[in-house]
C-alpha cells in the first residue's frame, strides 16, 4: 500500500564519519549563545548566531543527521517572534511557530533513534522497536509528553508494530501520536495530516469492529486537512483510500443489504469524483466500483426473479445496464451480460419478442468481444433458442440448439456434461414439435454422458431420468414414467437426502403421473410427503410450499373430498398471502388453480370470481401483455363457456388472442389453440361458418409450424371435423375426423385418451352417415380407454354413454337409450353442472327417447324441464349477441319451440305442457325481429347523441355490406368477411354500451298469463302452429287462450297436404279452406266477438280472416278477426296514435331522364350514400323486363287521399311524378312521421323464382349463399319501385351517387321510422315474403324492423281501380274517427257492394229482331243498362290485410 509521508524521526540520522569536529564544535558554541539570547528575548541578536550555526550544520552533516535541523528551528522561531512569519516559514516550514528544542537535551535519544534506523533497514523490527521505544521514553522525560519529537517516536513505534502485526499496539501508538500532533500543530496541520493517515491505514489493514468504516472516515478527515493545506497530491490519495474502503464495505454487504451495499458504492464513487487528477489508478478504481454497483443491481434482479417479481427485476437490471454502458460502453461484453439478463426477465413475463430482441443484441456484442467457442457465447445462444421455443418458432430454436450442441462439442468434447445439457435442450425443442421419439433418444444420450462423467449417483443424472420420464408420459407410457422417476428419486435420496426440495419435487412428479392414471390415493400420499419436506426445508412462507398445498387440494377434488379440498385451497392462499402478499403473481397462480378446481366442483360462478381476482393481480404485477394475463383471460373464457355463457367466453378469448397476437404473433401455437377454442364458442352459438374459418386458419398455422404429424394438428383437425358435422357436411366431417384419428394413432398410440376422443368424434360422423355398426364399435373402444384412464364417473366416459344411447335409439332400443341417458345426466350433473348447454341437450335427447317409447308422462315432464333450461340459456345469452349472432344462435334452439314442443302437445294432453308450448310460441314468433326492434328503440331513445351516431354508422356499414353482397365475388372491392367482422365489432360495442340504458330483451319474456289478462270476456287469442308429427306429415293446430281457461288448449286442425290439395282459386270462393281452419274451432268461437290470431306456416300468405263460410257469407261478418305478428302484441299495446304527419307516394314516373333525376335528388344531399356502388338490376323478368308501367289510378288515389287529409287540416306531403325517388323516401328516416301511404308497383319473388331466372341473380346476394345471409336474401327479393326505376330495370347505367329507384325490404329495414303508426302499401304482393319460423321475410319485415306499427298490405296482384276505391274509402273511414280495423272492414264491404252501371247484352235471337226493327224505323234502338257489383268477388278486396291493428 502506498504511503505518502515519511516517518520523521527515522529521517534523523547520526553524524557521518567525515564530520569536521572543529567546525561542529564552533556550531555548538554559536548554538548555545543563541539559545541564551533567545531565552532572554533578544531574538534579533540571536539571529546571526543561529544563522551561522545552521550554515555549519548544513555543510558538515548529511541529510540523515539529527542535528541538522535544530539551528534552523531556532532561527525560524526568532523571525516568528519578531513578526516576520514569511521568513520564518521559509527557514523552518513546520516548526517555526512552536517552542524550539534544545539539541543538547536529546543527544541520547537521537542516538537511540539512529540505531533504530539501522536495525529497521536490516529488517530487525523487534530490536528497532526496542530502541525507538527507549528513545520515546527519554523524549517524554526530557521534552515532555506533548512534544512533537515524542509524537514522532510514537508514530515510528506504531509503524514497527504494524510490521510486527501487533495491530492493537500499533493503533494505540498511532492514536497517541495523532493526539499530540493535533494538540501541538493544530487540526489543519501537515503534522496532523501525517498522523491521521497513519491511524487510517491501521484501521484499513487490520480487522477491528467497523474498521473499514472508521478508516474511510479518517481518510476523509485527512482529505479535509490536505485540501485546506492545498496539497493536491495528498488530497487525491486520501479520496482514493476512502473510496477503496467504501467499496470494500459495500462488497461485504452484498449478501445482506443490497440497497445499503449500493449506498457505499455511491459514497466511494462520490469520493472518486472529487479527485482532481485524471490518473489511471483512479480510473481503474472507478471502473471496478461502478461494476460492483452494476453487479449489485444484477444480483438483486436475480433475487426478484426468483420471487417472480419480473418487472422489479427488469427495473434493477436496466440500472445495471446503464452503469455498464457508461463505464464500459454499450458495445462491451459487460453490457451484453445485462442484455442477456434482461432477456430472461422479459421471457418470464411472456414478452418473447422483446426477449429475442435483447438476446440477439447481446449475441451481436459477444460475437465481437469473445470467441464463438466461449462458454459465454454458447450460453447466450442457448437462451435465444429457449425464447424462440417459447415464442413458437421451434425451427429456429432447433437450429440454434443444434449450433450450441456443435460448439459445445468443440469446446468440451462429446462426453462432457455441458454437451449433454445441449442434448437435453435440443430434446425439449424436438418434443415441442411432436417429435417425441427423437426427443426421447436425445435425452437418453444425454443421460449416458451424465452417467459416464458424473456417475449414476449424481443429481444431474437423476434430472435426466426425470426428463425421460416426462417424454414417456407424453407418449402415454405412465408406468414407465413412474419407474424412471422412482429411480431418479432414489438417486436424489442418496445424494441430496430426503430433506431436500429436489427430492420433494421428484415425489410431486411421481404423484402427477399417478394422478393421471387415477391412482389418487397414491398421488395424495406422495404429495403429502413432498409437502412436509418443503415445510421443513423451505418453510411455510416459501411459494413452493403454497403451490404444493394447492396440488394436494386438486387431488382431494379428484377423490371427491370437497371439504378437504376447500380447506387446503384456503390454506394455500393464506400461506401465499402471508409470505408473498395478495398482489404477488404466485398468489394469482394459486387463485388461478383454485378457480380451475372450483369449476370442477361445479361452482363456475365462484371460479369466475377467483379467476377475475387472479386476472387483476396479474395485470398489476405482470402487465396486460404478459403471458400469465392472457392465460387468465383464456381461463375466464373456458369457465364462461362451462356455464354456457359463450358470449362472455368469446369476449375473453378474443382479448387473450389479441395479446398473444401482439406479443407472440399469429403463428404461435398459443394463438392457434386459442383460435380453436374461440371457434368452439362460436360453434356453440350456432355460428358454424365462423368456427370453420377460425379452425381452418389455426390448422394451417399449426401445419406450417409443426407439420401434420403433431398432436396439436390432430386436435384442431378434430375440432374442424366437428364444425363441419354441426354445419351438416357429414362427409367432410368424416374425412377430417379419420385423418385426425390416423395422426393420433401414429403419434400417441391406440391407448391414449386423445386417440379415444378421435374415435368418439368419428363415431358420430358414422352415425350421421348411417354406419351404425362401425359407430357402435368405435364408441365401445373409446369407452374402454376412457374407463381405464379416467374412470366411469368421468365426463369423457359419460359422453360415450350419451352416444351409445343414441345408437340404441336409432336401433329402436329406447329402453336402453333411456337407461343410458339417465346415467349420462347423473354424471353431467357432477362434472359440468345442470346449467351447461350439454346438460340441456341430454335432457332434450331423453325427452325424445321417452316420446318414441310412448312414455308420454315422462315425455311431458322432461319436455317441461328442458324448456325451462332452454329459456335460461336463451335469455341469458341473447343479451350480448349481435343481430347476426342471434340469428345463428336461435337456429340451434328454434326447432324446440317451433316444432318439438307443439309436437309433444299434439300427442300429450298435459296442461303444463300446453303452457310451455304457448309461452314458446310467444317467444319464438318473430323473436329475431322483436330483438332487433327493441335494441334499435333502446339506442334511439337513449338521447345520447354520440351513441345514436355510432348506431347510424353501424347501419350505414351494414348497408355497404349488403350492397357488396349483391355483387359476384370477382367484383368485390374488399373481403366480405373482413367487413362483416368490422360490423360485428361495432355492434358488439354498441350492445355493451346499451346496457347503461336498459335491457333490450326485457319485452321478449312475455307469458300466456300476461296475454290472458288483456282478454275480455268475448275475446279469444289463437296462436296457430305448424309442426312435424311423423314422416312427411306437417300438422297445423291452434293453441287457444280464453280469459276463463286455466291453461292454453291445443286443437289440431289439418295436415299440410290437405291444404296443398285445395286449388288456390277456391280459397275465397268455397268454404273448403274455412272448413279446415275455422270449423274445428267452431265450438271455441261461440259467443266470441274478437279473435286475435297469429298465423303460422302458409297461413301467413292466406287471408284466413276473409274466408267464406258454408252459408255463402264471410266469417268476418260475424266475428272481428285481428291478424297479429304474435298474440304478445296484446301486451305491447300502446296508446292510439293520431295522424300528425302524413306522407303519400303515388302517380310515380318510372321512366325518367337521368339529368332530371340528378337535379331532383340534389334536394337530399344529406342522405348517406352507398359508396357509389353501381347496380344493374332486372327484378321482374316476367312483367317488368321492359320496365314498370305507369299506374294512372295511383295518382288519382294519392290526390284523393291528400284532399281528404287536407280537409282535416293536415298538410300531407305528396310525392308524385319524379319527386317520389328512392332518395326522397330514405330522407324520411328519423323524421317521426305517423302515416305513410305508398301506391306503386310492389314485387316479391321466391328463391326458386329467382334461381330460375338469370336476370334475377342479384336476388341471390351474389356468390354469398351462406346461412347467415338468409334474411338478407329474402328481404332483397321483395320491395317497391319508385321514380326513375326503369333506368335500372332496363339495364342502363346510373350516374354516380344516384339510387336505382328499387327500394328493397332490406334497405327499408335500415331506416328509422319510429313513430310510424300506419303504413298503407297500396301495391301488389306487399304482404308476401319467405315463410320462416321467425315470421314473413318480406316488405312487412322491412317496415317492422324500421319501427312501423300497423301495416295494411296485399297478398296478391289487385285491380288498380278496385284498389283506388278501397283506399279512398279506407281513409274516409279513418279520418271519420273509426279504428284502422273498422276502416278496412267497411272499406272492403264498400268495394264488395260497389255498383257500376253496364249495358245489358241481349241474346242472339233478340239481337237479330232488334236490328230488323231498327232498319225498318231508321231510328236507333234505345240501349238498356243495369247495375252490378263489379268487385263483389274476393279477388278485388280480400287481398288486403291489416297486421297488428289493435285499436
Amino acid at each position: 500500500m502506498r504511503l505518502f509521508f515519511l516517518i520523521l524521526s527515522l529521517s534523523i540520522g547520526i553524524c557521518a564519519h567525515s564530520q569536521n569536529k572543529q567546525a561542529l564544535s564552533k556550531s555548538d558554541s554559536l548554538f548555545a549563545k543563541g539559545v541564551e539570547l533567545y531565552n532572554q528575548g533578544n531574538y534579533k541578536a540571536a539571529i546571526p548566531l543561529f544563522t551561522e550555526s545552521d550554515k555549519i550544520d548544513k555543510a558538515e552533516l548529511d541529510s540523515t543527521s539529527n542535528r541538522r535541523e535544530y539551528s534552523a528551528m531556532w532561527l525560524g522561531s526568532c523571525y516568528y517572534k519578531l513578526g516576520d512569519e514569511e521568513k520564518a516559514k521559509e527557514i523552518s516550514t513546520f516548526e517555526y511557530m512552536y517552542p524550539p528544542t534544545d539539541r543538547r537535551l536529546t543527544v541520547k535519544s537521537d542516538s537511540l533513534a539512529a540505531i533504530g534506523v539501522i536495525l529497521f533497514k536490516q529488517n530487525e523490527y523487534r530490536k528497532a522497536l526496542l530502541h525507538i521505544q527507549n528513545c520515546a521514553e527519554i523524549e517524554k522525560q526530557v521534552l515532555g509528553d506533548q512534544h512533537p519529537y515524542y509524537a514522532n517516536s510514537l508514530s515510528n513505534c506504531s509503524q514497527l508494530q504494524t510490521l510486527l502485526k501487533d495491530s492493537i499496539s500499533a493503533l494505540q501508538f498511532a492514536i497517541e501520536a495523532k493526539d499530540i500532533k493535533e494538540n501541538v500543530y493544530g487540526h489543519f496541520s501537515y503534522q496532523n495530516l501525517s498522523e491521521t493517515w497513519n491511524v487510517a491505514t491501521i484501521y484499513r489493514d487490520f480487522k477491528f469492529d467497523n474498521n473499514k468504516e472508521k478508516a474511510a472516515s479518517l481518510f476523509l478527515e485527512a482529505y479535509q486537512i490536505a485540501d485546506s493545506l492545498k496539497l493536491e497530491y495528498e488530497s487525491n490519495g486520501c479520496l482514493r483510500e476512502a473510496a477503496i474502503c467504501y467499496n470494500h464495505i459495500g462488497f461485504q454487504l452484498k449478501e445482506e443489504n443490497k440497497e445499503m451495499e449500493r449506498d457505499y458504492y455511491d459514497l466511494a464513487l462520490c469520493n472518486l469524483s472529487k479527485i482532481t487528477q485524471n490518473d489511471n489508478y483512479s480510473n481503474k478504481l472507478r471502473h471496478t466500483i461502478s461494476l460492483n454497483k452494476a453487479n449489485s443491481y444484477t444480483t438483486e434482479a436475480l433475487l426478484q426473479k426468483s420471487l417472480a417479481n419480473y418487472n422489479k427485476a427488469i427495473e434493477l437490471e436496466l440500472k445495471s445496464l446503464t452503469i455498464r454502458n457508461n463505464i464500459c460502453g454499450n458495445e462491451s461484453f459487460e453490457s451484453s451480460i445485462s442484455l442477456n439478463n434482461l432477456s430472461t426477465y422479459y421471457s418470464d413475463l411472456g414478452k418473447y419478442k422483446k426477449a429475442i430482441e435483447l438476446a440477439i443484441a447481446a449475441i451481436s456484442i459477444q460475437e465481437r468481444t469473445v470467441a464463438k467457442t466461449s462458454p459465454d457465447y454458447t450460453a447466450s445462444l442457448n437462451n435465444l433458442a429457449g425464447y424462440y421455443s417459447l415464442s413458437g418458432n421451434y425451427a429456429e430454436a432447433i437450429r440454434l440448439a443444434t449450433e450450441v450442441l456443435n460448439l459445445d462439442e468443440i469446446i468440451f468434447g462429446n462426453e462432457h456434461p455441458s454437451y449433454a445439457i445441449a442434448l437435453s435442450n435440443l430434446a425439449a425443442y424436438k418434443s415441442a414439435i411432436g417429435e417425441y421419439s427423437e426427443a426421447l433418444d436425445l435425452e437418453k444420450n444425454a443421460s449416458i454422458i451424465y452417467e459416464k462423467t458424473l456417475g449414476k449417483d449424481h443429481p444431474t443424472y437423476a434430472g435426466s431420468l426425470s426428463s425421460i420420464a416426462n417424454y414417456n408420459s407424453i407418449l402415454g407410457n405412465y408406468q414407465e414414467a413412474i419407474s424412471l422417476n422412482t429411480e431418479a428419486l432414489k438417486i436424489y435420496e442418496k445424494t441430496l437426502g430426503k430433506d431436500h426440495p429436489t427430492y420433494a419435487g421428484s415425489l410431486s412428479s411421481i404423484a402427477n403421473y399417478n394422478s393421471i392414471l387415477g391412482n389418487y390415493q397414491e398421488a395424495i400420499s406422495l404429495n403429502t410427503e413432498a409437502l412436509k419436506i418443503y415445510e421443513k426445508t423451505l418453510g411455510k412462507e416459501h411459494p413452493t410450499y403454497s403451490l404444493s398445498i394447492n396440488r394436494l387440494a386438486e387431488l382431494q377434488v379428484h377423490i371427491g373430498n370437497y371439504p378437504m379440498a376447500t380447506k387446503l385451497f384456503t390454506q394455500a392462499l393464506e400461506t401465499a398471502k402471508k409470505s408473498l402478499g395478495p398482489n404477488h403473481s404466485a398468489y394469482a397462480t394459486i387463485l388461478h388453480n383454485m378457480a380451475t378446481c372450483i369449476s370442477i366442483l361445479g361452482d363456475d360462478r365462484k371460479a369466475i370470481t377467483l379467476e377475475k381476482e387472479a386476472l387483476s393481480i396479474r395485470e398489476k404485477a405482470l402487465g396486460k401483455e404478459s403471458d400469465a394475463y392472457s392465460v387468465s383471460l383464456h381461463s375466464l373464457a373456458v369457465l364462461n363457456s362451462s356455464t354456457g355463457n359463450y358470449v362472455e367466453a368469446i369476449k375473453y378469448e378474443t382479448e387473450s388472442l389479441n395479446i398473444i397476437k401482439k406479443t407472440l404473433g399469429k403463428n404461435h401455437k398459443s394463438y392457434s389453440t386459442g383460435s380453436s377454442c374461440l371457434a368452439s364458442y362460436y360453434s356453440a352459438l350456432g355460428n358454424y361458418e365462423e368456427a370453420i374459418r377460425l379452425d381452418s386458419e389455426a390448422l394451417y398455422t399449426i401445419e406450417q409450424t409443426f407439420g401434420k404429424n403433431h398432436p396439436d394438428y390432430a386436435n384442431i383437425l378434430s375440432n374442424l371435423a366437428n364444425d363441419y358435422y354441426y354445419y351438416g357436411n357429414y362427409l367432410e366431417a368424416s374425412r377430417l375426423g379419420h385423418e385426425a384419428l390416423n395422426i393420433r394413432e401414429k403419434v400417441l398410440g391406440t391407448q391414449h385418451p386423445d386417440y379415444a376422443e378421435a374415435l368418439s368424434n368419428v363415431s358420430m360422423f358414422n352415425i350421421s352417415l348411417g354406419n351404425l355398426a362401425e359407430a357402435k364399435r368405435q364408441i365401445m373402444e373409446a369407452s374402454k380407454i376412457f374407463q381405464i384412464t379416467f374412470g366411469q364417473e368421468s365426463h369423457n366416459y359419460s359422453i360415450m354413454l350419451h352416444k351409445l344411447a343414441l345408437c340404441n335409439a336409432l336401433q329402436h332400443n329406447f329402453s336402453e337409450s333411456i337407461r343410458l341417458e339417465k346415467e349420462v345426466l347423473k354424471i353431467f350433473a357432477k362434472t359440468i353442472g345442470k346449467n351447461h348447454p350439454d346438460y340441456r341437450l341430454a335432457l332434450n335427447d331423453l325427452t325424445f327417447y321417452y316420446f318414441n317409447s310412448k312414455d308420454y308422462i315422462n315425455t311431458a315432464q322432461q319436455a317441461i324441464l328442458t324448456t325451462e333450461e332452454c329459456n335460461k340459456i336463451v335469455f341469458s345469452t341473447f343479451t350480448d349477441l349481435t343481430s347476426h349472432e342471434r340469428t345463428l344462435f336461435w337456429n340451434k334452439y328454434s326447432n324446440w319451440y317451433n316444432y318439438y314442443l307443439p309436437m309433444f302437445s299434439y300427442y300429450i294432453s298435459e296442461p303444463e305442457l300446453s303452457v310451455a308450448t304457448y309461452n314458446g310460441a310467444l317467444l319464438a314468433k318473430e323473436l329475431l325481429l322483436n330483438a332487433d326492434r327493441e335494441m334499435s328503440q333502446l339506442i334511439l331513445e337513449s338521447n345520447d347523441k354520440a351513441f345514436i351516431q355510432e348506431y347510424r354508422d353501424l347501419q350505414f356499414n351494414k348497408t355497404i355490406l349488403y350492397k357488396m353482397l349483391q355483387k359476384p365475388k370477382k367484383e368485390h372491392i374488399t373481403d366480405i368477411d373482413s367487413i362483416h367482422r368490422i360490423v360485428r365489432k361495432q355492434e358488439k360495442e354498441l350492445i355493451t354500451k346499451s346496457k347503461v340504458y336498459g335491457d333490450y330483451t326485457r319485452n321478449l319474456q312475455i307469458t300466456w298469463k300476461e296475454v290472458q289478462k288483456k282478454l275480455n270476456k268475448e275475446d279469444i287469442a289463437i296462436e296457430f302452429l305448424a309442426f312435424p308429427a311423423g314422416k312427411d306429415s306437417i300438422i297445423y293446430a291452434a293453441l287457444i287462450l280464453r280469459p276463463e281457461t286455466t291453461s292454453p288448449k291445443m286443437i289440431p286442425l289439418f295436415e299440410r297436404k290437405q291444404l296443398s290439395n285445395i286449388n288456390k282459386k277456391d280459397f275465397y270462393t268455397t268454404p273448403t279452406l274455412s272448413q279446415l281452419i275455422w270449423k274445428p274451432l267452431e265450438k271455441e268461437l261461440k259467443g266470441i266477438k274478437n279473435v286475435y290470431f297469429a298465423p303460422a306456416g302458409q297461413l301467413h300468405n292466406i287471408a284466413i280472416e276473409h274466408l267464406p263460410s258454408s252459408d255463402s257469407t264471410f266469417i268476418a261478418e260475424q266475428i272481428n278477426f285481428y291478424r297479429l305478428s304474435s298474440t304478445r302484441q296484446l301486451v305491447m299495446i300502446k296508446d292510439k296514435s293520431h295522424i300528425k304527419e302524413a306522407v303519400l307516394y303515388g302517380g310515380l314516373k318510372y321512366d325518367a331522364d337521368t339529368t332530371a333525376l340528378v337535379v331532383e335528388n340534389k334536394k337530399y344531399t344529406d342522405i348517406p350514400r352507398d359508396l357509389n356502388i353501381q347496380h344493374t338490376f332486372y327484378p321482374d323478368s316476367l312483367n317488368l323486363r321492359d320496365g314498370a308501367k305507369y299506374l294512372p289510378a295511383t295518382k288519382i288515389e294519392a290526390e284523393q287521399i291528400k284532399q281528404a287529409l287536407e280537409n282535416t287540416r293536415l298538410q300531407p306531403a305528396l310525392y308524385m311524378d319524379l319527386r317520389g325517388t328512392e332518395e326522397s323516401f330514405k330522407a324520411l328516416s328519423g323524421k317521426n312521421i305517423s302515416m305513410l301511404h305508398i301506391a306503386t308497383h310492389g314485387f316479391y319473388w321466391t328463391e326458386t323464382e329467382a334461381r330460375q331466372t338469370k336476370d334475377l341473380d342479384f336476388l341471390m346476394m351474389g356468390d354469398n349463399n351462406q346461412s347467415r345471409y338468409v334474411e338478407d336474401k329474402a328481404l332483397t327479393r321483395s320491395g317497391l319501385l319508385l321514380s326513375g326505376a326503369n333506368i335500372a330495370l332496363k339495364g342502363n347505367p346510373l350516374p354516380e351517387g344516384l339510387e336505382d329507384g328499387i327500394l328493397t325490404a332490406k334497405e327499408l329495414a335500415g331506416l328509422d321510422l319510429r313513430g310510424l303508426d300506419l303504413v298503407v302499401l297500396s301495391a301488389c304482393q306487399t304482404g308476401l315474403g319467405e315463410i320462416t319460423g321467425d315470421g314473413v321475410f318480406g316488405l312487412q319485415r322491412g317496415f317492422k324492423k324500421a319501427g312501423a306499427n300497423t301495416l295494411l298490405m296485399s297478398l296478391w296482384k289487385v285491380d288498380d281501380n278496385a284498389t283506388q276505391l278501397l283506399m279512398t274509402q279506407f281513409y274516409k273511414n279513418l279520418l271519420a274517427g273509426k279504428s284502422k280495423f273498422e276502416s278496412l272492414r267497411e272499406a272492403q264491404k264498400y268495394v264488395r257492394d260497389y255498383e257500376v252501371e253496364i249495358e245489358t247484352t241481349p241474346d242472339k235471337r233478340w239481337q237479330s229482331e232488334a236490328r230488323q226493327k231498327e232498319k225498318q224505323s231508321k231510328k236507333p234502338m234505345p240501349k238498356e243498362f243495369k247495375k252490378i257489383k263489379k268487385y263483389k268477388d274476393p279477388f278485388y278486396w280480400a287481398a288486403f290485410i291489416l297486421l297488428d291493428a289493435i285499436d
